[in-house]
Protein backbone atom coordinates (compact mmCIF):
# COMPACT_ATOMS: atom_id res chain seq x y z
CA UNK A 1 0.00 0.00 0.00
CA UNK A 2 2.83 2.42 0.80
CA UNK A 3 4.38 1.72 -2.60
CA UNK A 4 1.03 2.50 -4.28
CA UNK A 5 0.87 5.79 -2.35
CA UNK A 6 4.42 6.60 -3.39
CA UNK A 7 3.61 5.91 -7.04
CA UNK A 8 0.45 8.03 -6.85
CA UNK A 9 2.40 10.94 -5.37
CA UNK A 10 5.12 10.54 -8.01
CA UNK A 11 2.48 10.53 -10.75
CA UNK A 12 0.95 13.75 -9.38
CA UNK A 13 4.38 15.35 -9.23
CA UNK A 14 5.25 14.29 -12.79
CA UNK A 15 1.91 15.61 -14.04
CA UNK A 16 2.60 18.94 -12.32
CA UNK A 17 6.12 19.00 -13.74
CA UNK A 18 4.91 18.51 -17.29
CA UNK A 19 2.28 21.21 -16.84
CA UNK A 20 4.58 23.77 -15.24
CA UNK A 21 8.02 23.36 -16.81
CA UNK A 22 9.80 22.31 -19.97
CA UNK A 23 12.90 21.26 -18.04
CA UNK A 24 14.03 17.63 -17.88
CA UNK A 25 13.55 15.87 -14.55
CA UNK A 26 17.26 15.87 -13.72
CA UNK A 27 17.51 19.64 -14.22
CA UNK A 28 14.49 20.12 -11.96
CA UNK A 29 16.16 17.89 -9.37
CA UNK A 30 19.19 20.20 -9.48
CA UNK A 31 16.99 23.25 -8.89
CA UNK A 32 15.16 21.51 -6.05
CA UNK A 33 18.44 20.44 -4.41
CA UNK A 34 19.89 23.95 -4.60
CA UNK A 35 16.64 25.37 -3.26
CA UNK A 36 16.58 22.92 -0.36
CA UNK A 37 20.26 22.96 0.58
CA UNK A 38 21.66 26.11 -1.06
CA UNK A 39 23.89 27.79 -1.41
CA UNK A 40 25.87 24.64 -2.21
CA UNK A 41 29.19 23.80 -3.79
CA UNK A 42 29.36 21.76 -6.96
CA UNK A 43 30.72 18.83 -4.96
CA UNK A 44 27.87 19.00 -2.45
CA UNK A 45 25.34 19.11 -5.29
CA UNK A 46 26.96 16.15 -7.05
CA UNK A 47 26.92 14.13 -3.82
CA UNK A 48 23.30 15.05 -3.06
CA UNK A 49 22.16 13.88 -6.51
CA UNK A 50 24.62 10.97 -6.77
CA UNK A 51 26.27 12.44 -9.87
CA UNK A 52 29.87 12.66 -11.01
CA UNK A 53 31.46 16.11 -10.78
CA UNK A 54 31.67 16.44 -14.59
CA UNK A 55 27.97 15.55 -14.97
CA UNK A 56 26.97 17.99 -12.25
CA UNK A 57 29.14 20.66 -13.82
CA UNK A 58 27.50 20.21 -17.25
CA UNK A 59 24.03 20.40 -15.69
CA UNK A 60 24.90 23.55 -13.74
CA UNK A 61 26.39 25.15 -16.86
CA UNK A 62 23.16 24.50 -18.78
CA UNK A 63 21.07 25.89 -15.95
CA UNK A 64 23.32 28.93 -15.57
CA UNK A 65 23.13 29.54 -19.33
CA UNK A 66 19.33 29.46 -18.99
CA UNK A 67 19.62 31.97 -16.09
CA UNK A 68 18.08 29.51 -13.63
CA UNK A 69 21.17 29.09 -11.42
CA UNK A 70 23.79 31.57 -10.26
CA UNK A 71 27.44 30.62 -9.73
CA UNK A 72 29.04 32.82 -7.10
CA UNK A 73 32.57 33.00 -5.76
CA UNK A 74 32.75 34.25 -2.15
CA UNK A 75 35.17 37.08 -1.44
CA UNK A 76 36.74 35.19 1.48
CA UNK A 77 37.71 32.16 -0.66
CA UNK A 78 38.07 32.72 -4.40
CA UNK A 79 38.57 28.97 -4.96
CA UNK A 80 35.07 28.14 -3.72
CA UNK A 81 32.10 28.15 -6.08
CA UNK A 82 28.65 28.47 -4.47
CA UNK A 83 25.46 27.70 -6.37
CA UNK A 84 22.20 29.52 -5.69
CA UNK A 85 18.91 29.85 -7.51
CA UNK A 86 18.46 32.79 -9.82
CA UNK A 87 15.11 34.61 -9.82
CA UNK A 88 14.07 32.63 -12.89
CA UNK A 89 14.92 29.37 -11.07
CA UNK A 90 12.80 30.38 -8.08
CA UNK A 91 9.92 31.27 -10.43
CA UNK A 92 10.23 27.89 -12.16
CA UNK A 93 10.02 26.06 -8.84
CA UNK A 94 7.12 28.24 -7.69
CA UNK A 95 5.18 27.27 -10.83
CA UNK A 96 5.98 23.61 -10.21
CA UNK A 97 4.82 23.81 -6.61
CA UNK A 98 1.64 25.66 -7.58
CA UNK A 99 0.80 23.05 -10.21
CA UNK A 100 1.52 20.23 -7.75
CA UNK A 101 -0.67 21.88 -5.08
CA UNK A 102 -3.52 22.13 -7.60
CA UNK A 103 -3.18 18.43 -8.41
CA UNK A 104 -3.07 17.51 -4.72
CA UNK A 105 -6.04 19.77 -3.91
CA UNK A 106 -8.14 18.00 -6.53
CA UNK A 107 -7.36 14.62 -4.98
CA UNK A 108 -7.85 15.84 -1.41
CA UNK A 109 -11.24 17.34 -2.32
CA UNK A 110 -12.45 13.83 -3.19
CA UNK A 111 -11.53 12.55 0.30
CA UNK A 112 -13.56 12.80 3.48
CA UNK A 113 -12.40 15.16 6.24
CA UNK A 114 -11.58 12.17 8.46
CA UNK A 115 -9.46 10.59 5.73
CA UNK A 116 -7.62 13.87 5.12
CA UNK A 117 -6.86 14.15 8.86
CA UNK A 118 -5.60 10.57 8.97
CA UNK A 119 -3.48 11.20 5.86
CA UNK A 120 -1.84 14.27 7.38
CA UNK A 121 -1.12 12.42 10.61
CA UNK A 122 0.37 9.43 8.77
CA UNK A 123 2.44 11.50 6.35
CA UNK A 124 3.75 13.68 9.18
CA UNK A 125 4.93 10.57 11.00
CA UNK A 126 6.42 9.16 7.80
CA UNK A 127 8.32 12.41 7.08
CA UNK A 128 9.79 12.46 10.59
CA UNK A 129 10.85 8.81 10.34
CA UNK A 130 12.47 9.38 6.93
CA UNK A 131 14.77 12.08 8.35
CA UNK A 132 16.80 9.51 10.30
Amino acid sequence: MVEELSLAMAALTLKAMSASSQLPVLQLRVLLAIDRHGPVSLGELAAELDLSLPSASRLVTRLADERLVLRRVPEHDRRLLRLTLAARGRTTLARLRDARREELDQVLARMSAADRTALVRGLTSFAKASEH
